[in-house]
């Protein structure tokens, strides 16, 4: 007997129907038709997909063997287990892009924090040499900062250069206007 001959011989024997196997699988009945008369040129996953629908090993539809014990009951739990193996996978890759995300934002948060910090402390100067020293002054330090990792120095050092841009703007802003008077 042929594969597709024993695929078609369990799914009458259950009393089911192609519409029914394919619902099982998740596709639509004129697929599983074409599969079912496959046969030999069914792929392992198709093959797969069709003991598990009709709840038989895939022994039995490979050689009409019954199986023995549990044997199918070990095989619809091997391969459950092989899904929640996969699902499992998915959701720690999930779970890996959010925490990445939320230390991104917790990192921009931070970067933000550390602007206004350095902002609020240079707006004391109103000259831009006596800002460009302060600034400087400001990234040796940084740069000196004991138990400080160098992506944390990286984005400290990114968030100085962000105030004194913006403290720099300021002032030759209000330069430009009392220029203009």
């Amino acid at each position: 007997m042929e594969i597709h001959e024993r695929i078609k011989l369990i799914r009458e024997r259950k009393g089911l129907k192609q519409s029914d196997v394919a619902d099982k699988i998740g596709i639509e009945r004129p697929n599983f038709t074409h599969w079912e008369k496959r046969g030999k040129r069914l792929t392992f996953e198709q093959l797969e997909q069709i003991a598990e629908a009709l709840e038989v090993s895939i022994k039995e539809i490979l050689f009409g063997e019954q199986p023995k014990g549990n044997e199918w009951e070990m095989e619809k739990l091997t391969r459950e287990n092989e899904l929640l193996k996969k699902e499992l996978d998915t959701y720690k890759t999930l779970f890996e892009i959010a925490d990445k995300k939320l230390n991104e934002y917790k990192t921009a948060e931070k970067v933000s924090d550390w602007t206004n910090e350095f902002a609020k402390m240079f707006l004391r100067y109103t000259d831009l040499e006596q800002l460009y020293k302060a600034y400087e002054k400001e990234l040796v330090m940084v740069a000196k900062e004991p138990k400080i990792d160098k992506d944390l120095r990286a984005w400290k050092v990114i968030a100085l250069a962000n105030a004194y841009n913006q403290v720099k703007e300021w002032i030759e802003t209000t330069q430009n206007i009392q220029n203009l008077k």
